[in-house]
């Protein structure tokens, strides 16, 4: 918030304004409004409005709207919780909802009805377990699924992706297609 402060101060010493006023609260709240722009700064967040554009940010939410659209930027919760992923080998619990980061030389998922998001490079990812909604944000090595009914996006790609187990659904992102291996039945292995 202070670098937003430090902005508008910035850009109001060098008169890109025309007509200004700003008023600083008793708590540090500051507030600017010039030639259709209006900016405020306080401990909650901040709020810019323009005539076509409305932009707030607090601690919950970054909200940006246009005369045509909105959108509703992640929580910075969830945010937190990616950037604070816990460090994992192993998932073998079931009926799990997480966020992890793979150690460095993989993760395995041996647990069954679990929802994982992973974050990081994983050089390679093991699914054993079954009923198991993976998500795969960074590109990795390999992806071996010898569990049943298991949907797993890899959202950048993988260079290897096996496929023994049966009932499996596997969409990756890549521009170059992996090595495939589908000894299963009943796989769906496609580029989306």
């Amino acid at each position: 918030m202070k670098k937003l402060v430090i902005l508008i101060s910035m850009l109001l010493s060098l008169g890109i304004f025309a007509e200004t006023s700003v008023k600083i609260n008793s708590t540090g709240g500051t507030s600017v409004k010039t030639d259709g722009v209006k900016m405020r700064v306080d401990k909650n967040g901040a709020k810019i409005e323009t005539k076509n554009t409305k932009v707030e940010i607090n601690e919950q939410r970054a909200i940006i709207e246009t005369k045509n659209s909105k959108a509703k930027i992640k929580k910075r919760k969830q945010v937190k919780k990616e950037i604070n992923a816990k460090l994992m080998e192993a998932i073998t619990d079931d009926n799990l909802n997480l966020v992890v980061k793979c150690s460095k030389e993989g993760l395995s998922i041996s647990g069954d009805n679990n929802t994982v998001k992973i974050v990081g490079f994983c050089k390679e990812l093991s699914v054993t377990g079954s009923n198991n909604k993976v998500t795969l944000l960074e590109r990795n090595n390999e992806v071996v699924v010898n569990g049943d009914n298991n949907r797993l996006k890899l959202k950048k790609g993988s260079k290897s992706i096996i496929s023994a187990g049966d009932n499996n659904n596997i969409c990756y992102k890549s521009k170059k297609k992996p090595r495939i291996s589908n000894n299963g039945d009943n796989n769906s292995i496609k580029r989306k």
